[in-house]
């Protein structure tokens, strides 16, 4: 099952989310120059995992880095409506434009989006 993970409406916002029975930071980030959500992730300790992930629409954020030893599943950023708005600092989250969606591997594989970029 896909779990929707909620982004705040602030430019910049930290959060725990649980991934593959895992405690993530997740760091959002909004840059006002090219306007576009970033994303770091840190293990609990507050280790880097990866910095830095570009959120695009439509696209699995994470099936290009090797996230194994972190967890197992990707992050996606998913189209929520019909809309022809363009992602931006406020139509990502729940019940917006946008969702950031956690999909486990196992998931991926039965949905058949294992490998995939959507476009």
């Amino acid at each position: 099952m896909a779990l929707l993970i909620p982004v705040s409406d602030s430019p910049y916002s930290e959060q725990l989310v649980s991934l593959s029975n895992r405690v993530i930071t997740m760091v959002f980030k909004f840059n006002v120059v090219n306007q576009s959500w970033y994303l770091d992730l840190l293990d609990s300790r507050g280790l880097k995992i990866k910095m830095g992930i570009r959120i695009v629409a439509n696209q699995n954020l994470t099936e290009r880095f090797d996230l194994s030893d972190s967890f197992t599943g990707d992050l996606w950023c998913i189209k929520n409506r019909n809309s022809s708005k363009v992602l931006g600092r406020t139509n990502l989250g729940k019940n917006k434009d946008y969702g950031l969606y956690w999909i486990s591997d196992e998931d991926s594989k039965l949905l058949g989006i294992e490998n995939v970029i959507q476009f």
